[in-house]
């Protein structure tokens, strides 16, 4: 904390549980957040000594919200089995008003904008059964995610007195999701556990642009990615396993803003 750097916070959470009937449950989560505060800095090493609670950036200024609701349907099917329907939708929006560089006199004032969304629709399911002599627990899932950067603008201009304002970058970044699961969790007896399990990723559609420097960029990726594990309780206390993997995570279109290149945004995640 700062001094002459006020703060001010909100925030709103609301949730809904309704059964619909004996088998069958609705939940809902809404939330709201608000933050509008004052963002110090600019404090050299020499500076944060002789005062650590000086505020050398009374100009910065940060205004942001985020809005987000998420609905589950669940419904069991019988004692050894059930499934879930699920939404979820979210924005966000941030206003930054900063002085550059970060230490020292301030020579720029920045002024940052950017909104972003994200929406999820999904289901999965769950079964219990016995075959084979041993008892089986087999789980999958469906999952279709889509996030978009429509603005992600920094304009700059010179302080003090302003001035004419430069357009350092104008991005804008979109990515789709698709993504399937199924595994089969299989207890051989007390001891002995097994898991295989396989998970389906493609991202159809990824890519963006910048207005200021004329970049775009378009990208696609699909895989199959298999997991196994095993486990032997030899004892109460003790227990050998072995475990593999292959996996792969779908980044947020943010990553794309903060990589050195975008075109290697999804290899890195590989």
């Amino acid at each position: 904390i700062r001094r002459g750097a006020p703060f001010d916070q909100k925030d709103l959470h609301l949730r809904f549980d309704q059964r619909l009937d004996e088998r069958t449950r609705v939940s809902t989560s809404v939330s709201w957040f608000e933050n509008d505060h004052d963002a110090p800095g600019g404090l050299t090493r020499a500076a944060f000594d002789a005062d650590r609670w000086a505020n050398g950036r009374p100009a910065n200024r940060f205004r942001g919200s985020r809005g987000a609701i998420d609905s589950v349907v669940h419904r069991d099917f019988g004692e050894e089995s059930w499934g879930e329907l699920s939404l979820a939708l979210s924005g966000t929006t941030r206003h930054l008003r900063a002085q550059r560089p970060h230490f020292g006199a301030p020579a720029t004032l920045s002024d940052w904008k950017d909104e972003s969304y994200w929406a999820t629709v999904a289901a999965r399911a769950e079964r219990r059964f016995g075959w084979a002599g041993a008892r089986h627990q087999l789980h999958g899932g469906l999952k279709l995610h889509r996030e978009w950067l429509p603005s992600y603008r920094i304009t700059s201009e010179a302080w003090p007195g302003g001035g004419a304002r430069t357009v350092s970058q104008d991005w804008g970044f979109r990515s789709t999701v698709v993504a399937a699961h199924i595994d089969d969790t299989i207890r051989f007896n007390d001891s002995v556990q097994a898991v295989i399990g396989v998970r389906a990723e493609a991202v159809p559609q990824t890519g963006g642009f910048d207005s200021v420097s004329g970049m775009h960029y378009d990208d696609d990726f699909s895989a199959l990615l298999p997991a196994a594990s095993l486990s032997w309780k030899t004892s109460e206390s003790t227990a050998v396993f072995a475990n593999y993997n292959e996996s792969f995570r779908a980044p947020q279109v943010w990553g794309y803003a903060y990589t050195t290149s975008p075109s290697e945004e999804l290899k890195f995640e590989r």
